[in-house]
């Protein structure tokens, strides 16, 4: 497909009349709660609170047992302030759904509002007791928009038996052409034949959710989109498919072409059970696909699948640590019109919506990445800590990694070398990269060069990761920097204490001792036994013989 298709592709994508944009919350405090959550990859403080379009408008609060009751009774009774408007508030808990839950089906005829909001805590909707063929929950409606927050979607079953269309296990959006908004919503363990988490034929945004351990027959084990879908900060993981798209399938159901914008997401672990990597374990993509700061690891058998007729490309950054082959800049290219300068028929990318942007668009048919990581991460031995064009435009990123410090793929600091090595160069690989520390210096983690061991200890080991290096300098002997063995005081000389640095700090020997091999010996009598002299360490020995004429001219001398 040529480029100047993919450029009107992306701009007819850009412009279609829906505003990928969070609902903003509720001024109320009253309406918004800070919950901490910890499902799946949620983690911290986040605020959940109803859409400010709830606002003037009369709010419920139910326990997870109520909720379909109530949204039953509040679709049917809804207020056109300033058009029907359902907002309800649910306690955590769990709620049991023996039909799925309906959300919209289409109850008013133009821009009906409904938010459901768990603001105590994650509401669990469990579907396992749902039969008939239907998933967990369906919202449903031409002019419906629809917000979930909070919401935990587990155990929904999607089949093509019973009347059931086999899409949507967890969610299922039908000709939802205003808007439907996931945050902070997990969907894990339902099934479908298409979309065994979430099926999309309608116009979706998704915001820090999780889609993981779903499973679809057919395609699309996390998310099957058939329409408009945009995540930002999703994470799908451990998802499967039985054909194609483990992770996500992007079909090309819509007249105009499914779209779907990954943004700052992540794809992991998702898998289909075919070699054959042209049926995208992370992502099949059939429709037209934009992607940033997105990545996507140890999908099997293959990262993504972009198919000969579909439109792909990846607007930088990537996330840190990763880089991009093939970067242009978005700019306008002009042409020269009956002897003037206008914008060329062709163009490259579409300057209305990405001028200026550093992008590159993805081989269709082809290229199916199939490494375990897409974007690449960068080379070992580099650092990928800058979002910079120039830097994510090569597998050396940003910078070589610093002295003392070692970088795997896909680093964006350096690791220490561990104490005891040391690394002089810039662009160590690895900790077995970095090099032992020599006999008589010690290296602390992190060491570009090793340090020499200070006067007073011994340094005849090597690998030492401390200015105290193998040892104290011994009794009897003085240790200069850099030893690798004690020297003894010499004689007439004896070393009082342990841990000498020098020669001077020898201690002379004392009248009536004698002093060999840097200790201190007593003299008994001029003609027979000396024994040593006492030290904090007791008596090391006795001496009774040998040489007893030397014996009585040094003790004579006193040394």
């Amino acid at each position: 497909m040529s480029v100047l298709v993919l450029a009107a592709a992306l701009a007819a994508r850009s412009a279609v009349p829906h505003a990928h944009t969070r609902p903003t919350a509720a001024s109320d405090d009253r309406r918004k709660k800070v919950i901490g959550a910890s499902v799946g990859g949620l983690t911290g403080a986040t605020e959940i609170a109803l859409p400010s379009w709830c606002l003037g408008s009369q709010t419920m609060h139910v326990e997870p047992a109520e909720l379909e009751s109530e949204l039953r009774l509040c679709a049917e009774h809804a207020r056109p302030f300033p058009y029907p408007t359902c907002c309800i508030t649910v306690s955590n808990g769990t709620l049991r759904l023996s039909a799925p839950l309906l959300v919209g089906h289409g109850a008013h005829g133009s821009h009906f509002h409904v938010a459901i909001v768990a603001p105590d805590g994650p509401v669990v909707i469990d579907a396992s007791g749902v039969s008939g063929g239907q998933g967990a929950v369906t919202v449903e409606g031409i002019s419906t928009t629809a917000y979930l927050a909070g919401l935990t979607i587990v155990g929904g079953r999607a089949t093509d038996t019973a009347g059931g269309s086999g899409d949507g296990g967890g969610i299922f959006v039908a000709n939802v052409i205003d808007q439907c908004t996931l945050d902070h919503c997990v969907l894990r363990n339902n099934s479908a034949k298409r979309g065994g988490g979430v099926y999309n034929y309608g116009r979706l945004d998704m915001y820090d959710t999780v889609l993981a351990d779903n499973y679809a027959s057919k395609s699309g084990g996390g998310l099957y989109n058939e329409g408009e879908c945009t995540t930002t900060s999703v994470t799908v993981a451990n998802n499967s498919a039985g054909e194609a798209g483990g992770g996500v399938a992007n079909g090309a159901g819509h007249a105009n072409g499914s779209s779907l914008v990954l943004n700052s997401s992540r794809l992991a672990g998702n898998a289909v059970p075919s070699a054959d990597a042209i049926v995208g374990g992370g992502l099949r993509n059939d429709g037209t696909t934009l992607m940033s700061a997105t990545v996507f690891e140890h999908n099997s058998p293959s990262a993504l699948y972009n198919a000969p007729t579909a439109l792909a490309a990846y607007h930088l950054p990537t996330p840190l640590g990763h880089y991009i082959d093939g970067v242009f800049k978005c700019t306008l290219q002009r042409c020269l019109c009956d002897g003037l300068a206008c914008p060329c028929a062709y163009q490259r990318c579409d300057t209305t919506s990405y001028l200026n942007v550093s992008m590159t668009h993805l081989e269709q048919g082809a290229a199916t990445y199939d490494d375990d990581c897409f974007p690449p991460k960068c080379q070992s031995g580099f650092i990928g800590d800058s979002l910079s064009a120039a830097d994510q435009s090569s597998s050396i990123c940003a910078r070589p990694c610093p002295q003392g410090q070692w970088c795997a793929a896909g680093s964006i600091a350096g690791t220490n070398c561990s104490a005891g090595y040391f690394a002089p160069s810039v662009g160590t690989r690895k900790q077995t990269d970095c090099s032992p520390c020599t006999m008589g210096s010690y290296c602390p983690a992190g060491s570009s060069l090793p340090l020499p061991c200070p006067g007073g200890v011994l340094g005849n080991l090597t690998r030492a990761s401390s200015a105290g290096c193998a040892m104290t300098c011994p009794l009897g002997f003085y240790c200069p920097p850099q030893s690798i063995a004690p020297t003894a005081c010499p004689d007439g000389t004896y070393g009082a204490t342990a841990g000498l640095t020098n020669l001077s700090a020898c201690t002379a020997c004392e009248v009536g001792t004698f002093c060999a091999g840097g200790k201190r010996f007593r003299c008994i009598n001029a003609t027979h036994a000396w024994q040593e002299v006492p030290h904090v360490e007791g008596y090391l020995g006795v001496w009774d013989g040998g040489n007893q004429s030397a014996l009585r001219a040094a003790c004579a001398r006193g040394r």
